[in-house]
């Protein structure tokens, strides 16, 4: 019988369990570790491989799985934790953790990962690394304002160092761009692009962040940028509606371009208006902006069409 194993990743180890009446076996979280795992599991043809993401220390065994044509399926750590508050399991260990798996593994039949293309997952590291140090120069910023005279000066050769290294990394975007085997990812860059609002490094940033752009529908994309309103209902109550989850770093692009986009972008800058005019407060006007216009690049990419103007909704 085909199981779905379970895999609890850690720094130095692998907890793995393959069938719920075995126990758990224990494998390095290295290359060699990595190995020995493939091999013993390669026989067993397994439904599912599934673990958590956990901070890039499954990176390597996403890619050996992959290569191997194993199934694995990198699941969200907190719906977990939730599945096993559900079975009553509070108690916290790997091998328990890898059971509970196993289980999820099993009931849902979680979906498969596709790794990215090389060209993509440079691309993706660049932008998150941009982000990354936007947000310390940012903080940086803030605290110059309240830095007494003599640790300005220590506040203004920092927040340069790292405007520096901004321009560094877009410069290497722009290289990743350029190289040979990054035609295709270059191809959705270009054609987000060509929206009002958006220049190179915003779209760079939602192709290589996003790669379920243009494979998912409008309800699924929005969700997984977070962008996608969550009801909060019960009886006669109605709750605000508010966002949750999803990805960071596509969030902030798309907020970048609506703010942009409120001046060049005529539909945007249209439905903006037209909520406010209803009482909305902005933050749910640039919301409503942010998933439309996610919904416009999600069908470009769909259709392999130019920006083209959609009807706004009603």
């Amino acid at each position: 019988m085909s199981y779905a194993i379970g895999v609890d990743v850690s720094k130095a180890t692998l907890e793995v369990l393959a069938e719920p009446s075995a126990p758990s076996r224990t494998f390095a979280n290295a290359k060699a570790g990595i190995v020995e795992l493939i091999a013993w599991l390669v026989p067993m043809k397994p439904s599912r491989v599934v673990f958590e993401a956990s901070g890039g220390y499954e990176k390597d065994l996403l890619f050996a799985l992959v290569a191997a044509g194993l199934p694995a399926s990198r699941v969200n750590a907190q719906q977990v934790r939730h599945f096993a508050k559900a079975l009553g399991q509070r108690a916290k260990t790997d091998p328990i953790d890898a059971a509970v798996l196993q289980r999820f593994g099993e009931l849902f039949q979680p979906a498969l990962c596709v790794v990215p293309s090389a060209a993509q997952a440079r691309l993706r590291d660049l932008t998150q690394r941009r982000v990354q140090l936007v947000n310390l120069r940012v903080a940086e910023i803030n605290r110059s304002y309240q830095a007494s005279t003599p640790l300005a000066a220590s506040h203004r050769r920092v927040r340069a160092a790292l405007t520096r290294e901004i321009t560094r990394i877009e410069r290497d975007i722009q290289r990743c761009l350029a190289a040979a085997d990054a035609d295709a990812i270059k191809a959705t860059v270009d054609l987000l692009a060509q929206t009002p609002g958006i220049a190179t490094v915003i779209s760079a940033t939602v192709a290589a962040n996003l790669p379920e752009l243009g494979h998912c529908s409008r309800r699924a994309i929005c969700a997984l940028a977070g962008v996608a309103p969550i009801a909060d209902d019960s009886g006669k109550h109605h709750g605000q509606r508010h966002i949750a989850g999803g990805r960071a770093v596509v969030r902030t692009a798309l907020y970048q371009a609506v703010l942009s986009g409120l001046r060049h972008n005529p539909p945007l800058k249209a439905l903006y208006a037209r909520l406010k005019a209803k009482g909305k407060p902005s933050k749910v006007a640039m919301t409503a902006c942010m998933r439309h216009l996610l919904c416009m690049l999600n069908a470009m990419v769909r259709d392999q069409q130019p920006w083209r103007p959609a009807p706004l909704p009603a």
